[in-house]
């Protein structure tokens, strides 16, 4: 009877230790992709992308939102995938005052939540040194109400990529508004922002 009661210490003990553990482990990584960089003002985002030479995804979200939470583990791959060349991510939470201001600006609000959007620079040079000319190019990949896989999305945004990359020398893109080229199913492709 005493080693049982000996092992069922040992094991309630160490439970009480690796379950901590886990649990705290997994918050972090949670946050950390959740969180890829938390902004709250628009001259954060500003400071932020034209400090960096890499494109940026900016995700706004609501936590009370139910299609934003469902969001999450998309996000998280979106995160975690390789991307050439790199690719910087931040989140931006309308729950604060500075946050819902920030996504009523850049039309996030109106387009539908989660709502994912792309910024690359304009002139795609001097990024990294604050010599970059005016505000990036903004490109809507993502809006509430056609809410895309992950891999799906990565497609969106190296379309996006493209594009202005071929702006930047003065080429125009050939629009392919197929479904199969944006990513959403046959029957849920949209092109109007429901006006």
């Amino acid at each position: 009877m005493g080693r049982l009661r000996n092992r069922l210490v040992g094991a309630t003990l160490g439970l009480l230790v690796i379950v901590p553990v886990l649990y705290t482990s997994s918050r972090v990584n949670e946050q950390a992709v959740r969180v890829a960089m938390a902004l709250d003002s628009e001259q954060q985002l500003w400071d932020a992308i034209g400090a960096s030479d890499e494109p940026w995804l900016v995700e706004f979200y609501d936590p009370r939102c139910s299609s934003c939470q469902a969001f999450v583990p998309e996000w998280r791959e979106l995160v975690r995938m390789p991307w050439a060349g790199g690719m910087r991510f931040a989140t931006v939470n309308i729950e604060a005052r500075a946050g819902m201001a920030l996504a009523t600006k850049l039309g996030a609000i109106e387009q539908g939540l989660p709502n994912v959007q792309l910024f690359v620079h304009a002139d795609g040079a001097g990024a990294g040194d604050g010599t970059s000319s005016g505000r990036p190019v903004q490109h809507l990949v993502m809006r509430g109400d056609s809410p895309l896989s992950a891999s799906a999305l990565r497609q969106k945004v190296l379309r996006a990529l493209h594009g202005a990359q071929l702006a930047q020398l003065g080429i125009e893109d050939e629009p392919d508004d197929s479904p199969a080229a944006s990513g959403e199913a046959s029957g849920a492709a949209r092109d109007d922002l429901g006006d």
